[in-house]
């Protein structure tokens, strides 16, 4: 449809570029994931930091985004294509010499 075909031109510059897309994702995931556990190291000790970083990021980070974004993929992807943007500049010095690709 219509409204789906304008945000998937949206999100096709961003995509374009796989593997600055790619690294962007993969390392801004790894410190999302760093950080919550070292705030949540300050807050909750012991076996009990283990599992409520455990629990957050698997309802959060993984299961929360599967349930929703399969019905909204392009919507929800095209109005995020600032930030991500925005992200792929910030990480880009940091990811792109990590990245060996050309």
């Amino acid at each position: 449809d219509a409204a789906n075909a304008a945000a998937a031109k949206v999100i096709y510059p961003v995509r374009k570029n796989g593997n600055p897309l790619l690294y962007t994702l993969l390392l801004g995931n790894v410190a999302v994931n760093a950080l919550l556990s070292i705030l949540l190291a300050d807050k909750v000790g012991g076996p009990g930091h283990f599992i409520a970083s455990t629990f957050l990021i698997v309802i959060f980070r993984e299961i929360a985004p599967q349930a929703i974004c399969p019905r909204h993929a392009l919507q929800i992807g095209s109005k995020t294509v600032p930030l991500v943007k925005l992200i792929m500049f910030l990480i880009y010095p940091v990811g792109k010499p990590a990245c060996l690709c050309p």
